[in-house]
C-alpha cells in the first residue's frame, strides 16, 4: 500500500513539474520567486540547430501551485515546497572577493592597427620554415614561412618563363640557319621569333616580384630585342634592379652598357666600378658552388684584365679546374692561351683541344685545322686540315669558311673548285666576315671567276667597308674616284680613302697626296699633298717618295701626270713579269720571225698591235 502511494505522488510531481515538451537547455537557470513578464512581440529567437515551430507564448499562462511564476515551456519549474523535500538548497550570489583559482583559456590578440597581412602575388603552396608553434618569441625580419609554386598546377612563373625562353632560344637557332636555305618558310621563322613574346610574359610577371634574375633575363630580351620592342633604356633599368641585389651577371651587364653608352651615357668611371663588383660577385659564387661556367668566365677576366688586374697564371689555374669539368670553352681558351705563350705544355695543350674539337667547339676545330695545314705540332696533313675546317664552317666558324673558301679557290694546296670557293666565301660574308665581303666583292667585281656583277660587287663591297675593312675603303676610293663601273664622285671617293689612309694604308695616303698635289678633282693643296705623300713614304711606297724629291719639278700638272703614269705603267709591266708563273714557257723569236707572224696577223685582219690578253694571277 504505500508503495503505490509513493508512486502516485512521483507521478503527480511529474506532471506537475513537466508541463510542455523540452527543446532547450536552461540549466542553472533558477527563476526562484520571481514574476517573469514575457514580452515576445516582435523578438526574434535564433538558436542555432532548434526547432521552433508551434513554439507559441501568446495567451499562454502558468498557473502552478500558488506562486505566479511565468517562464518559457522548456524551462524546469520547481515550487519551494518541493525543491525543500527534495533537499534542493538555493543561495543568493552576491558580490565579494575571493581567492579560489578559475583554469580557463584564451587568446592574445594584437591591437588594432599592430596587425599585417601579406598577400603573395602569385598562388602557391605556403611551407613552415622549421617548427612554429603558437607562442614562440620570434625577432624581427625572421623567416616563418616560404611560398612555392613549383607544384601546383600554375607553377613558378620564374621557371615557366626560363623553359619557356630557352625553347624559344632553340627554336629560333634552329630556324635562322634553315630559313636562309629556305628549308622553313619566312612565317614559320616569323612564328619563332614571336615565341619570344611568351617567355617575356612570364619573366615579367616574376620581375614585378623583383625576382633579381628574371630582372636579369627580361632586361637581356629587350637588349635583344626578342619578344619585345627593342628598348636599350628599359634593359638598362632592369639591369641596375637586378644588380643592386647583388646579381653580379647583372653587374656585368651594366658596365658594358656604361662602357659603350647603351640606354645610359657612357661613364667609364661607372663602368670599371660594375665590372670589378661583378668579377668579385663570381669569385663569391665560385667559391661556394664550384660551377665550371663561373670558373670559365672568372679566367676570362683574369686573361683580359676586366674588373681585375690581367692575370694570364691565375686565368689558367681557373681555366684548368673548368676544363677538367668537361668545359669545352675552357678546353679551348686554355690549349689556346699555353700555345700561344708557351707557359704550359705543349703537348697537353693540344690535348685540351682535341677534346674541344671532337666536342664539336668550332674555334677548337678552326685551330687544330690550321695546326694541320702549317704542320705545327703535327706532320702538315691537308686531309685533316680541311676536315677540321669543314667541321668548322658547317657549324658556323665564319673563319674556317673563309679560309676553305680561300684555299678552294687558289687551288694551290689542295684542287682548285671555284664553285665550292665561292659558296664558302658567301656563308662567311653573310655571317658578317668583312675579309669574305672584301674578296667576294673583288671576284665578282673583276669577273676573272665569272662574268662580272657590278651590283653584287658593290654591295659586298660596302658591307666590308660599314666593318671599317681598308682595303674596302680603298677600293671603293678609287672606283668612285676613276668613275669606272660606278658614276664618278669625287667627294665619295675622297672620303673612302681617308677612311683608308686613317688606317695607315700607304697606297690610300699616296692617292690621296697625288690628288691634293695635281690640283685636279680637288682644290690643289700642297700642305695637304706634303702630309699624306711623306705619311706614305715612310712606309716604302716608293713613288711617294719620288713626289716628294721633284715636288717643284712638275709644275705643270698635264706633264706630271704622264710621269706618273709611266711609272705605274713601269710597274704594271714589272709585275707582270714576275707573277708569271714558272711553268709558263717564254719563246724567244727573232725580228724577222716577229715581222712575219705580224703580216700572217693583218692578212687574217688582225690590227698591227693587236696581243693575246695576259693571264693574270688571282
Amino acid at each position: 500500500m504505500k508503495k503505490l502511494i509513493f508512486m502516485g505522488i512521483l507521478g503527480l510531481f511529474i506532471l506537475g513539474s513537466c508541463n510542455s515538451k523540452s527543446g532547450g537547455n536552461h540549466e542553472g537557470h533558477d527563476h526562484g520567486t520571481e514574476a517573469h513578464d514575457h514580452d515576445h512581440e516582435g523578438e526574434n529567437h535564433n538558436h542555432e540547430g532548434e526547432d521552433h515551430e508551434g513554439h507559441d507564448h501568446e495567451g499562454e499562462e502558468h498557473s502552478q501551485s500558488t506562486e505566479p511564476v511565468a517562464g518559457h515551456s522548456d524551462e524546469i519549474i520547481l515550487p519551494k515546497a518541493k525543491a525543500e523535500a527534495a533537499g534542493v538548497k538555493t543561495s543568493v550570489i552576491a558580490p565579494e572577493a575571493f581567492e579560489q583559482v578559475i583554469k580557463t583559456s584564451g587568446q592574445v590578440l594584437a591591437a588594432q592597427g599592430d596587425e599585417s597581412v601579406a598577400v603573395a602575388t602569385v598562388a602557391g603552396v605556403v611551407s613552415f620554415r622549421g617548427k612554429v608553434t603558437e607562442g614562440m618569441s620570434v625577432g624581427k625580419g625572421t623567416a616563418l614561412v616560404t611560398i612555392s609554386s613549383s607544384n601546383i598546377a600554375d607553377g613558378d612563373p620564374v621557371q615557366r618563363a626560363r623553359i619557356a625562353y630557352e625553347i624559344s632560344k632553340k627554336e629560333y637557332e634552329r630556324m635562322q640557319a634553315l630559313v636562309k636555305n629556305k628549308i622553313v618558310s619566312d612565317k614559320e621563322f616569323a612564328q619563332a621569333e614571336q615565341n619570344y613574346e611568351k617567355a617575356a610574359h612570364w619573366f615579367s610577371q616574376a620581375a614585378a616580384m623583383a625576382h633579381k634574375y628574371a630582372q636579369y633575363s627580361l632586361a637581356g630580351l629587350y637588349r635583344r630585342g626578342r619578344g619585345v620592342e627593342q628598348n636599350d633604356i628599359r634593359a638598362f633599368s632592369l639591369y641596375m634592379s637586378s644588380a643592386e641585389q647583388g646579381n653580379p651577371y647583372a653587374s656585368l651587364e651594366l658596365a658594358k652598357m656604361y662602357r659603350d653608352g647603351f640606354g645610359t651615357e657612357p661613364d667609364l668611371h661607372q663602368a670599371e666600378w660594375r665590372f670589378q663588383n661583378a668579377y668579385s660577385g663570381f669569385v663569391v659564387l665560385e667559391e661556394k658552388s664550384h660551377d665550371d661556367k663561373l670558373q670559365y668566365r672568372i679566367g676570362q677576366m683574369l686573361h683580359t684584365g676586366t674588373g681585375t688586374s690581367k692575370d694570364d697564371e691565375g686565368a689558367a689555374r681557373y681555366w684548368e679546374k673548368s676544363a677538367k669539368l668537361g668545359n669545352i670553352n675552357a678546353q679551348y681558351a686554355l690549349g689556346t692561351l699555353w700555345l700561344e705563350t708557351g707557359s704550359g705544355d705543349s703537348g697537353q695543350a693540344v690535348e685540351w683541344l682535341t677534346k674541344a674539337a671532337n666536342a664539336e667547339h668550332s674555334a677548337a676545330q678552326y685551330v687544330l685545322g690550321k695546326l694541320y695545314q702549317d704542320g705545327v705540332y703535327f706532320n702538315k696533313d691537308m686531309d685533316q686540315a680541311m676536315k677540321w675546317f669543314r667541321s668548322a664552317a658547317e657549324l658556323g666558324n665564319e673563319y674556317a669558311a673563309y679560309r676553305m673558301g680561300c684555299l678552294l679557290l687558289l687551288g694551290e694546296e689542295i684542287p682548285k673548285d671555284v664553285e665550292a670557293a665561292v659558296k664558302w666565301l658567301s656563308l662567311s660574308a653573310e655571317k658578317g666576315n668583312p675579309y669574305a665581303q672584301y674578296r667576294l666583292g673583288m671576284l665578282y667585281l673583276k669577273g676573272e671567276v665569272f662574268s662580272p656583277q657590278v651590283e653584287v660587287a658593290m654591295k659586298w663591297l660596302q658591307q666590308a667597308a660599314e666593318q671599317k675593312n681598308e682595303w674596302a675603303f680603298y677600293q671603293l676610293g678609287k672606283l668612285y674616284l676613276s668613275g669606272e663601273h660606278v658614276t664618278k664622285n669625287v667627294e665619295t671617293a675622297v672620303h673612302y680613302l681617308g677612311l683608308c689612309a686613317e688606317k695607315g694604308n700607304q697606297y690610300a695616303q699616296y692617292v690621296l697626296g697625288k690628288l691634293y698635289l695635281c690640283g685636279r678633282d680637288v682644290s690643289r693643296d700642297r700642305e695637304k699633298a706634303v702630309e699624306y705623300l711623306t705619311a706614305s713614304a715612310e712606309q716604302g711606297n716608293l713613288y711617294a717618295s719620288f713626289l716628294l724629291e721633284h715636288l717643284d719639278a712638275y709644275q705643270d700638272p698635264s706633264l706630271f701626270l704622264a710621269a706618273t703614269r709611266l711609272l705605274h705603267h713601269l710597274e704594271k709591266l714589272f709585275c707582270e713579269e714576275v707573277q708569271r708563273p714558272m711553268e709558263m714557257k717564254r719563246y724567244q723569236i727573232d725580228r724577222k720571225r716577229r715581222r712575219k707572224l705580224s703580216e700572217k696577223k693583218q692578212a687574217q685582219g688582225h690590227h698591227r698591235d693587236d696581243q693575246e690578253p695576259a693571264q693574270g694571277i688571282y
